[in-house]
């Protein structure tokens, strides 16, 4: 039985527990929010745009601004996981893509697509690098855009060819043709839009 003098102790205690909590999540949350404004700051700076949607998708994908570099390379990433399986001649091409693109070796942007070789990314990420594409669009003159999109499309069908096929036959695989298909209507449609807005 408790005393008369120390339910209200034990109440107190009880309330001073529940704000304590409540002030540590607060705290947490706070926090959390802050090294996110932090993530957001840095990777705007490092990409020049300050595309808000853009920047939180690449950061929910993993991204910061030490390897969103690397968000280049995800069409050559899904051509040559297509088939469900990445060969050696794949490896060889998309390491001529990263260096093509201008990542560095052993670079952390380098480190990431390393990383999507041994395990094949969520389909998600392809929906981030269209937006990425279509950001940066708006950033650029139409002589760039057209060679950026030369670029991304010959990039993804050396890694199409790199497969090689049986014995020379069929070298690029129906399903790597869906995937280059995906990636030259999100290239050419977004040139096509952006030049509407952009002289």
């Amino acid at each position: 039985m408790f005393s008369q003098l120390s339910r209200p102790t034990w109440h107190q205690a009880l309330g001073e527990f529940f704000f304590y909590r409540v002030d540590q999540q607060l705290s947490t949350a706070l926090r959390t929010q802050q090294e996110r404004d932090n993530q957001r700051q840095m990777l705007a700076r490092a990409m020049g745009s300050d595309h808000r949607e853009l920047i939180d998708d690449l950061i929910d994908a993993g991204f910061d601004e030490s390897n969103f570099e690397a968000i280049q390379l995800v069409p050559c990433v899904a051509v040559a996981w297509a088939d469900g399986f990445v060969l050696p001649g794949e490896i060889e091409a998309l390491r001529q893509a990263t260096e093509a693109f201008g990542i560095a070796a052993g670079s952390p942007a380098e480190s990431v697509c390393q990383g999507w070789l041994r395990r094949r990314p969520d389909d998600s990420l392809f929906n981030v690098w269209a937006k990425f594409v279509c950001a940066m669009s708006l950033m650029q003159t139409p002589f760039l855009r057209r060679a950026i999109t030369r670029e991304i499309i010959e990039q993804a069908n050396s890694v199409a060819k790199a497969a090689g096929g049986f014995f020379g036959i069929a070298t690029i695989s129906h399903e790597e043709r869906q995937v280059l298909a995906r990636i030259e209507a999100v290239v050419t449609d977004n040139a096509a839009n952006t030049s509407r807005f952009v002289a």
